[in-house]
């Protein structure tokens, strides 16, 4: 089901109706707003307050309403152009990127947007799930299948602090006649639920913000399932009401009335095929994670060491063709991870470049320089040569000798070096496993990557 819920929320969305700036609620203009997730949006104005419209490149907030009924928000609308007709204002247009939805008809700013929690799907995630909840009913004097008897799977608490509590949740729904056609719709989705109060959704100090902890599963399952999964079917509470002390009967009757709404984010997004994905094709389906609490624990504490080169990874994956810059990128990517992981350890990085010298023939050294390509390779290889199934001390010094040769061939350090286009693929996919058994060390997971194409 959520392969066909995600294909839905991937079609354009389009309405028109009333909107008005927020910070000038006295002008009321018709406009058109067009929605895609994966390009962004637009909103068009026939007419509408002139001087406003074409004193400012970017407007804050504006306020609609969808056909509906819920009030619609957009934040930092950028206008992209202005038609006149005969020196009059006829035609105006502003992109935006994203927008959300509620029961609120005040309008809101960014500062605004208060949560007390957060819920929403993943592409793939239920193919990463994989397991099946669906149980046969034998009739023995029949010998037949009589029925199909269900049942939903508890939810998971993937991660808790002094401020969220993140789970992961099952759904089921079965449509159709049990005994002849039905159809089980299974949704696993996350959700983020503010312990005390509220927190708000954007950027603020100190990590205090929703959006953290919504950008931070995202890159985990990205990680996990080996794609750049989409976010969609992003709902929220803004809030819960309690009926006040001069409430009316009815009002007390209906007790406590939340305030819920809908994000709609844009997402650069190119990976979607329309294709089931299979465990097999996932770096770490939920089948190889024994402990899926303390991996999602291990994860929020190292964010600030992998989370560029998960990002880096991520977007390897995502791509349909492999050049030069693609090895490039993953070296950098790289090296910014060796340093954040290795630096502090000195001693260990002087010892096994002498080692290194003695694979080569050479003379240790005494001098205590910055360390090189070569050598950052050679070092993370034999950290995770168990993980990446290399034990031949002399295939890692090999593996290390042609990364730093296509990196100077890359960087025209060395033009006598010719760069082919299949050994700088087959080098990129090299240095991808790398950068997986590394983050997979880091992390604690117990998983044996692939092997290097040579081995």
């Amino acid at each position: 089901m959520g392969l066909e819920q995600f294909k839905k929320y991937l079609q354009e969305n389009k309405f028109s109706g009333e909107w008005r700036y927020i910070d000038e609620p006295e002008n009321v203009f018709s406009g058109t707003l067009t929605y895609d997730p994966l390009k962004g949006g637009f909103l068009e104005f026939i007419g509408g307050p002139k001087n406003l419209l074409t004193s400012k490149e970017t407007l804050d907030s504006f306020l609609g309403k969808s056909p509906t009924g819920k009030f619609i928000s957009i934040f930092n609308a950028r206008r992209e152009k202005t038609s006149f007709t005969f020196g009059v204002f006829s035609q105006h247009q502003y992109s935006f990127y994203e927008y959300w939805e509620s029961d609120s008809n005040e309008g809101l700013h960014k500062s605004d947007i208060l949560l007390e929690s957060l819920r929403f799907q993943l592409s793939h995630l239920e193919e990463w799930e994989g397991r099946i909840c669906l149980t046969p009913e034998f009739d023995s004097s029949a010998k037949r299948i009589s029925g199909v008897s269900y049942s939903e799977f508890p939810s998971v608490n993937l991660y808790e602090d002094e401020k969220v509590s993140i789970t992961l949740n099952y759904a089921l729904s079965v449509q159709g006649n049990m005994l002849e056609a039905f159809h089980l719709y299974h949704n696993v989705f996350i959700k983020v639920s503010v312990k005390e109060g509220r927190l708000p959704y954007y950027n603020t100090e100190d990590q205090n913000n929703i959006e953290y902890y919504f950008l931070t599963m995202h890159a985990l399952f990205s990680f996990l399932i080996g794609k750049d999964v989409f976010p969609y079917d992003i709902t929220c509470r803004y809030e819960t009401i309690k009926p006040s002390e001069n409430a009316s009967e009815h009002e007390k009757a209906l007790g406590e009335q939340a305030i819920c709404g809908k994000y709609f984010p844009y997402w650069e997004y190119e990976a979607f095929s329309g294709k089931v994905l299979s465990g097999i094709q996932m770096f770490l389906p939920r089948a190889d994670i024994p402990d899926l609490p303390s991996l999602t624990a291990k994860w929020f504490s190292k964010q600030n060491i992998i989370s560029d080169s998960v990002s880096q990874l991520t977007s390897f994956h995502n791509q349909k063709f492999i050049s030069e810059t693609t090895l490039a990128f993953l070296i950098f990517s790289f090296e910014g991870l060796h340093r954040k992981l290795y630096s502090k350890k000195p001693i260990f990085l002087k010892r096994l470049r002498n080692f290194m010298l003695k694979l080569q023939g050479k003379v240790p050294e005494k001098n205590t320089r910055d360390i090189t390509l070569k050598e950052r390779v050679f070092y993370s290889l034999f950290k995770c040569r168990k993980l990446l199934q290399l034990n031949n001390a002399q295939d890692l010094l090999i593996i290390a000798h042609k990364m730093t040769q296509h990196r100077d061939a890359i960087g025209h350090r060395d033009k006598d070096i010719e760069l082919s286009g299949a050994e700088s693929a087959y080098l990129s996919y090299e240095m991808s496993y790398l950068l997986e058994a590394m983050i997979s060390k880091e992390l604690d997971i117990p998983k044996e990557t692939q092997t290097c194409p040579n081995n």
